[in-house]
């Protein structure tokens, strides 16, 4: 796992942090080569202007994918809300996935 520069991981709560090795094998899984690492492109930061954001509570991240195919993002969303589970909600977006542990449903 790598952090954006600029990217604040600060306040990131355990149910986030404790899933970092389950994205980390996903990521590995959807893309080859395997040495490629997930990086952080967003935290806790730039969420100001809504107060709602999980970020802000430090339940989300984004994870970077621009390089990535279709098909790998298919395969990286699928198999993150898969092993992650219905607690958590995974957001393809057009040059990020959207991570978010939705403590409100449980």
């Amino acid at each position: 796992m790598r952090v954006k520069q600029g990217a604040d991981c600060r306040g990131l709560k355990e149910p986030i942090t404790s899933k970092f090795f389950i994205i980390e094998e996903c990521y590995r899984h959807a893309v080859s080569p395997a040495e490629f690492t997930f990086v952080i492109t967003c935290g806790t930061d730039s969420h100001e202007d809504r107060p709602t954001s999980l970020h802000n509570a430090g339940l989300a991240i984004d994870i970077r994918i621009w390089f990535l195919s279709p098909g790998q993002v298919t395969q990286l969303v699928t198999d993150l809300q898969y092993y992650l589970g219905p607690d958590y909600d995974v957001v393809a977006e057009s040059d990020h996935v959207h991570i978010e542990a939705d403590l409100r449903e449980v």
